[in-house]
Formats: structure tokens, C-alpha cells, sequence
């Protein structure tokens, strides 16, 4: 099990004027200068506080974004109040997005997320910079504390968990892509689903509908793959690229003819739904529990077996080392591990069961990344050529 380096976790850097990833890297001013800045945004939100009464502390950052933890008391108040601000590092337009996606998944579930108090998409304001604050979560992320846990615990993540999965597999919709507001305001609550491939003319948008009547996944995915097929076949043809997705095309039509596509549901899919993501807290009520599901950037509205892929981690965690998803479904070595998986499965649903092992729908999800963002970069292709291979030997099989 790797350990990157999460967004929004409760690992904070030293604090120390340069950073690696925000100074040098990003090219960032040093932190000792940007704290100036959020102190000035802080005493703007909230007035009544003192100076003295404000810390700040940097954090583990992301690609994307620069993290920072804010906290203070509000004068007459007793109780700490505990913050993240987060700071895009490149496109300030993705920022409404990520907004959008916390209060969508927010309005439609009951599952542990950020919740966004506050931001601004310009760089009108005292911080100089977009900005989103959020609540700050308690709990360490699952990458650093799973380990730890004790038996009784690992069974409420399982459980928990487990309801994550199911939450995510119910919330429907007519349409792939991703949740954007309606008319690209800060204050609209009206969501939309914008369509996933670059065109270089305007993305589609059309309504959230949460009604699954009448999807059709295996329709809505060779719309994508057909886009791609229609850019990469544009002056100057992209060869390359045109017969991978060609050949994706072929494959696509030959799940859909073997019924793999039948009573596939159109999910929201957190794409990267890992340890690191997932924050536990066991300070106050033993077992613990899951106290929130972080970096919600990346959720798509994907077939539903996008939102099962087996987290094996929970009944054979690796320790620097990834799983392999073709062992996911072996039975595990204790009892312990054996009653981890069985408690996940159950309260995952049967939408998890049905999606989840079966080899056709690991190769499913593979295909469905190219599908969602294309190929980008020499290790897309050589992933492709693996996928395509198992699947020729594979579908001899079926």
C-alpha cells in the first residue's frame, strides 16, 4: 500500500519559509509570505477575532491544490473552531466545480464530506487568490492508521465503507460526465451534467436527472469513445490514438453483445476512493468511525461498476504496495480478513456483488478510464495493449 501525500488530511508541513511542492515546484511565494495574506482573509471573514487568537498551519498539499489549516475562537465562544483552506495551483475555473460536487453529494447523501463554507472564484479579494474554505474534518486518513486498528474497529471501516459503496450506487443519472452548476455562478444550486471529451466547441450540459429509466450505458460510453474517434480523425489525423480507440470501439460492442451492459445504472463514481482519502476518527466513541470521504474533484457519473472496485486493502492490506485487482476476490488467509470482507460486502449492497470480481468488469473499468479521459501519456498505451491483450485470450474463453 503506497502513501502519497493527500489534500485536506491532518498531516501539516514544517514551517519553515520554503516548501518543495508549493515554493519550487508550483513556483508559490514562500509560505511565511502567503500567511500574511490569509491572516488578512481570516480577520475579513471573521471580524472578531484577535489576532493573537488565529493559527496557521501549512499542510500536505495536492497536485492541484495548496492546503492550509486554519483555527481560531471566536470571541465568547468556547469551542476551537478548525478550518482548510485550499488554493488552486493552476485553473481557477475548476474551483466552482469542486464546489458544486461537495454540495451535490452533499444535498443527495448523508455520507461524511467537506462542507464548503466559503470561496471565491476571482482573484478579487483580500487573499489575491481563488480560494475555497472548508470545515475541517477530525480524523487521520486510513493510509496512515488502518494498520493500527484493532479488529473491532477494521469492522466498522468495513461496514462503513460499505455504505459509501452503496450510497455511491444509488445516486443516478441519465448522463455521463461530471456535476457543474447550472449558469457557472457562485450562487446557483441548480446542477447540471457537462459532457466529458474536449471538442474545442462548447461542452454539452444538460440537467441532472437522477432517474435511471431508459440509460443506456453501453450507448452513452460509445458516445464518448465515438467523439474521441471524430477528434483524433480530424486534420492532421491522429493515427495513433485513432486505433486504439477504434479498437475500444470493437471491444465496447462485443461486452454489449455478451450482456455486460445489461442493467448497468449510470453512478456517481469517486475515481479515487483510497486509504489516503478516508479519514478515521477513534477519539471519543471506541470502535471509531469514518468521519469523512475526501477530494471529491475527481467524481464522475460513470457506469455503476466504475463505483465498485473491490477495496481489498480492507481484508489484505499491503504494506508499499499496491493491491492487484485479479486477486481481489481470492478468499482471504484468517478468519479475521474473511469476516472484514464478508461485513463490506453486505453492507456494499448488491450492486457491489454483481459488479465488483467478475474479470470482464475488471477490463470494464480500464476501458471506461480511456473512455473518460482518453490516452495521455506512453503508460496509457501500454496499459491499453495489456487490456486489449487479456481480453483477446479472455474472450476466447467466454
Amino acid at each position: 500500500m503506497t502513501t502519497p501525500a493527500a489534500e485536506s488530511t491532518s498531516t501539516p508541513h514544517s514551517d519553515s519559509g520554503k516548501s518543495e511542492s508549493s515554493t519550487i515546484i508550483y513556483d508559490h511565494e514562500p509560505f511565511d509570505q502567503f500567511v500574511v495574506r490569509i491572516r488578512a482573509l481570516i480577520l475579513q471573514k471573521w471580524p472578531t477575532l484577535a489576532d493573537e487568537d488565529i493559527t496557521i498551519t501549512r499542510m500536505a498539499g495536492g497536485g492541484f491544490n495548496r492546503i492550509t489549516g486554519l483555527s481560531f475562537r471566536s470571541k465568547g465562544e468556547t469551542e476551537q473552531l478548525s478550518y482548510i483552506l485550499r488554493v488552486p495551483r493552476f485553473e481557477a475555473s475548476i474551483l466552482l466545480n469542486d464546489v458544486a460536487i461537495l454540495r451535490f453529494v452533499s444535498k443527495h447523501t448523508d455520507l461524511p464530506i467537506p462542507r464548503v463554507v466559503s470561496f471565491d472564484c476571482t482573484e478579487g479579494n483580500v487573499l489575491g487568490d481563488p480560494y475555497m474554505i472548508q470545515h475541517r474534518i477530525p480524523g487521520t486518513p486510513l493510509i496512515y492508521l488502518f494498520p493500527k486498528l484493532h479488529h473491532k474497529a477494521r469492522k466498522q471501516v468495513a461496514r462503513q465503507f460499505g455504505h459509501v459503496i452503496r450510497s455511491l450506487t444509488s445516486l443516478r443519472s441519465q448522463r455521463i460526465g461530471r456535476v457543474v452548476v447550472s449558469d457557472g455562478t457562485q450562487s446557483s444550486e441548480d446542477y447540471m451534467v457537462e459532457s466529458l471529451v474536449e471538442t474545442g466547441a462548447p461542452a454539452v450540459v444538460t440537467p441532472y436527472n437522477g432517474d435511471s429509466t431508459g440509460e443506456d450505458a453501453h450507448q452513452l460510453l460509445l458516445d464518448l469513445f465515438l467523439d474521441r474517434v471524430k477528434i483524433a480523425s480530424e486534420t492532421p489525423p491522429d493515427i495513433f490514438r485513432l486505433e486504439y480507440f477504434e479498437r475500444f470501439c470493437a471491444l465496447l460492442s462485443q461486452l454489449n453483445e455478451l450482456g455486460y451492459f445489461h442493467n448497468v445504472a449510470i453512478s456517481l463514481c469517486h475515481l479515487d476512493l483510497e486509504p489516503r482519502n478516508i479519514l478515521f476518527d477513534d477519539s471519543n466513541d471506541p470502535p471509531g468511525c469514518i468521519s469523512g470521504v475526501l477530494d471529491w474533484d475527481s467524481a464522475l457519473f460513470l457506469p455503476s461498476y466504475m463505483a465498485c472496485k473491490p477495496p481489498s486493502w480492507i481484508w489484505g492490506w499491503l504494506e508499499d504496495e499496491d493491491e492487484d485487482e485479479k486477486t481481489a476476490n481470492d478468499v482471504p488467509d484468517s478468519a479475521e480478513a474473511r469476516e472484514l470482507k464478508s461485513v463490506f460486502e453486505h453492507a456494499a449492497g448488491p450492486a457491489y456483488a454483481r459488479l465488483a470480481y467478475d474479470p470482464v468488469y475488471r477490463l470494464a473499468r480500464r476501458l471506461t478510464q480511456f473512455a473518460a479521459f482518453g490516452i495521455r501519456s506512453s503508460e496509457d498505451c501500454t496499459e491499453a495493449d495489456v487490456m486489449l491483450d487479456e481480453w483477446a485470450k479472455m474472450a476466447e474463453r467466454l
